[in-house]
């Protein structure tokens, strides 16, 4: 993966164009403190479900960074937005410094204020983001136990893996998201694992906006595994907005997709529509 590239003018932008608009028990490895990312852990118990086998229960310590925005004037029992941020394939492992090196945690570390919480969880060896969509949704509960949290404003999004991730976590709870965001992603097969498929449920998110952007010169992961979603979702009558992103290569699609202010822009004005209740 690349490393730092954006820049503190870039998070300065941000901070003033964001202006807008069972629980498992935690241990955490630092202080919750605000406007920083602090090294948190938590224990879920869920299941994995690997390409052609059986799925299985399991337990996973699972470590992640949190940030939590600066209170400012806010009032003390208002809520925040969630953004989870799932990272891609090359960081998996039990280093939590390597998510620091693109996306929302390394502009935090730039800098930038962001008006919501942040959770970025770091996934093990043993397992990818779309085959664990119970652990993430463990974290979520977790999160939303321990955190002031805005039910109607959790985006998800990720990278690569990590947008394959925000594809199986979506569609697997599609009543969660307000909106979603997949970058350079693809969706595995459940059964042979190859990449290229749809979510079978994906009509299910019809309802979710989803920003998806995807390079039109990405090697590593080509435009129509993530272009294939999109039209299978927008058959569904999906509120859905596909950026291609003209000369980017894999890592140059979130590089300039997380750069852009209006995305983050867009993800504080989206809020999950409830039915009324009978």
């Amino acid at each position: 993966m690349r490393k730092k590239s954006l820049s503190r003018t870039i998070a300065a932008i941000l901070i003033v164009t964001l202006v807008l608009v069972g629980v498992p028990e935690s241990r955490a490895d630092g202080p919750e403190t605000t406007g920083t990312l602090t090294a948190q852990s938590v224990t879920i118990a869920h299941s994995v479900a690997v390409p052609g086998q059986n799925q299985y229960a399991t337990e996973t310590e699972l470590n992640y960074w949190l940030y939590l925005p600066e209170a400012d004037d806010r009032d003390a029992d208002e809520l925040w937005p969630l953004v989870l941020f799932l990272h891609g394939r090359g960081e998996r492992g039990d280093d939590l410094e390597v998510l620091k090196q693109y996306g929302p945690p390394m502009m935090i570390e730039d800098g930038a204020d962001f008006p919501f919480i942040l959770a970025a969880p770091l996934c093990s060896a043993d397992f990818y983001w779309p085959e664990v969509p119970d652990l993430l949704m463990g974290l979520i509960e977790h999160l939303q136990t321990n955190h002031a949290i805005d039910p109607d404003r959790i985006i998800f999004t990720g990278l690569s893996m990590g947008g394959a991730g925000t594809w199986a976590l979506a569609s697997t709870y599609p009543e969660v998201p307000a909106a979603i965001v997949p970058i350079a992603s693809f969706y595995p097969d459940p059964q042979s694992g190859m990449i290229g498929a749809v979510p079978e449920n994906i009509c299910h998110l019809a309802e979710v906006p989803a920003w998806v952007l995807h390079g039109d010169a990405d090697d590593a992961m080509p435009l129509y595994n993530g272009q294939v979603i999109v039209e299978a979702l927008e058959a569904c009558g999906g509120d859905v907005r596909f950026t291609i992103l003209v000369g980017a290569d894999h890592a140059a699609s979130w590089e300039r997709a997380y750069a852009d202010p209006e995305l983050f822009a867009w993800m504080m004005e989206q809020r999950r529509e409830v039915p009324p209740e009978d």
